[in-house]
């Protein structure tokens, strides 16, 4: 599947020349980008549609903080750089999905053109997932509108969450506009702890070089250094974990905000659970649906 390089260059170097833009860059962003993203799991691990949709969720809820570091500045094909930033995404994302478990991820390097068939007219996927958000109760739709893309929330969703909700306009304005702050710090925190991340796999990497050659080397003085590189590398590795569960950390903050509109943290977390599984069982529905009639 393409990628439009140079609308989507245009986007973020709009971005890159006024951060505050975002609200407005994000929209036209993520319709490029949504339909590859929704895909990717499929296309790179062969998961199938109920991940697709659990991975989709996961990347758009971080949108800006995955593409802000994109290197304007070189010569690279976008499409090049974001399978290597998904690939990066979706290991977090099994991280945090099965947390206390190792994240077993397939090592082999996904193609830069992606099979053809992949993409044949029939595969309904993402169209069936959009089409199972506008079926779910109006309660499910705006709950996973808030809780995953607060800036998608415009005043016709204000309108009706106030009588689903039970909440005056004023008040969900209130809670849309400190999600929609809450995500922006969000994304500037995650940007940094990826920052942080990168700096320290190179460091390893370097590190574990610096051993290889030593190993080669051979000899007493050879093997005392590689001793004091095994310590550093160490400690390297735990400063890696500590920010790589600092990047999986729940952001308690904007999820108190969701939990306003349902009145309580338990009710909050079931009712997400509920509609989220109505969203799955809407998309596999379809999917069977449409299989039935080809």
């Amino acid at each position: 599947m393409k990628l439009n390089d140079e609308k989507i260059r245009a986007l973020l170097h709009a971005y890159r020349e006024n951060p505050s833009a975002w609200p407005s860059v994000e929209p036209a962003l993520r319709s490029e980008l949504e339909l590859y993203v929704y895909r990717f799991p499929r296309l790179a691990y062969r998961q199938n549609a109920d991940v697709c949709s659990d991975f989709y969720l996961w990347v758009l809820d971080r949108l800006e903080a995955c593409v802000a570091h994109f290197p304007l500045d070189r010569p690279i094909r976008f499409k090049t750089w974001w399978n290597a930033v998904l690939r990066n995404q979706y290991t977090h994302y099994l991280r945090a999905k099965r947390r206390g478990e190792r994240a077993e991820v397939p090592i082999e390097w996904m193609e830069e053109d992606l099979p053809v068939e992949a993409f044949a007219p029939e595969d309904a996927s993402f169209e069936n997932l959009r089409a199972g958000v506008s079926a779910l109760p109006d309660a499910d739709r705006l709950l996973l509108l808030f809780h995953y893309m607060p800036e998608s929330v415009g005043a016709k969703e204000i309108m009706l969450a106030c009588t689903v909700f039970g909440l005056p306009p004023s008040e969900l304005l209130a809670i849309r506009s400190e999600l929609v702050r809450l995500h922006a710090e969000r994304a500037d925190r995650t940007r940094a702890l990826s920052e942080n991340l990168s700096t320290e796999t190179r460091a390893i990497g370097e590190l574990r070089a610096a051993v290889y050659r030593l190993r080669l080397a051979g000899g007493e003085e050879a093997e005392a250094r590689r001793h004091v590189l095994f310590a550093k590398i160490a400690r390297r590795e735990g400063r890696k974990a500590k920010i790589a569960r600092e990047l999986t950390r729940p952001d308690r903050e904007s999820c108190a905000q969701v939990c306003r509109l349902l009145h309580g943290a338990a009710n909050t977390r079931n009712r997400l659970e509920i509609a989220t599984r109505r969203l799955r069982y809407e998309v596999l529905s379809r999917g069977a649906r449409n299989a039935a009639t080809a």
